[in-house]
């Protein structure tokens, strides 16, 4: 500590010892309110916020499509990352909109465990019955049983594929309250964010179009709804939206069926 320093905490704290002047400064520091922090970090991690979910949801959407299915073709990539990113986009914005950064941080992290656990049940269903889980799938009775009896141990078949869809939550538990801190996002990049994902979603729904012959992809995304060929061909995040749109409000064909064959392998 420099003279200048001395001076200073003598001011505030008389003759204590240096290092609990030292001490007393970053409990202060702990303390105080987003508003009265550097600018610069609060917008970083505003940004780092913003970008996280649509990296996540990316990335959770390319360990699924490989490990089901093998490499993604192009068109896949593409709705990924036009419907992915607006979904997380969204999400990003909705894990910051309060005041709390305790409660940002427990909101963003239940909303990354939650999407999770749910490319965790897509694998593991698809590697009992060779489709993806939908809200018309047997929940109950003979099927939903033999699932139950199955799934453990598909786990452990497929443990390095769960573990990597676990580890963003994983980082995220262990860093991200200190390292990762959600602060209160700005207007301007809540408008933005909002704004982004509006027009990803736009764009989604226009490539969407631009396939419209028969069993194409604008025949199972709005005539037709299939999980499976949804999963596939979208991604899971547009996949569960559509299905839970379609089982609410019926369309698209939507009959609340499973799809495809239910075994035990």
């Amino acid at each position: 500590m420099n003279s200048s320093d001395s001076k200073k905490a003598t001011r505030q704290y008389g003759n204590l010892d240096p290092s609990s002047y030292r001490n007393t400064e970053k409990k202060r520091n702990a303390r105080r309110r987003p508003s009265d922090r550097d600018p610069e970090i609060i917008r970083l991690n505003n940004w780092l916020q913003l970008v996280f979910f649509p990296a996540v949801f990316l990335y959770l959407e390319l360990v699924l499509h490989i490990a089901a299915e093998g490499m993604p073709g192009g068109t896949f990539f593409v709705y990924a990352v036009l419907f992915g990113f607006s979904a997380g986009f969204a999400v990003s914005v909705a894990g910051s909109l309060t005041g709390s950064e305790k409660v940002n941080y427990a909101v963003s992290l239940s909303i990354l465990g939650l999407s999770t656990l749910c490319f965790i049940l897509q694998l593991i269903y698809f590697k009992f019955s060779k489709t993806y889980l939908s809200w018309g799938a047997p929940w109950t009775g003979e099927a939903a049983s033999l699932f139950r009896r199955s799934a453990v141990p598909l786990i452990f078949k497929n443990f390095i594929t769960v573990l990597l869809f676990t580890l963003p939550f994983i980082l995220y538990a262990v860093f991200g309250r200190k390292t990762f801190k959600v602060y209160p996002m700005r207007w301007s990049l809540r408008i933005g964010g909002i704004a982004a994902a509006a027009l990803l979603f736009l764009f989604g729904t226009l490539f969407v179009n631009a396939h419209s012959g028969y069993k194409e992809d604008a025949y199972y995304y709005k005539e037709q709804f299939d999980i499976t060929e949804a999963v596939s061909r979208f991604g899971a995040v547009t996949a569960v939206r559509l299905d839970t749109k379609y089982s609410v409000f019926g369309g698209a064909g939507y009959d609340g069926t499973a799809e495809g064959p239910v075994s035990g392998s």
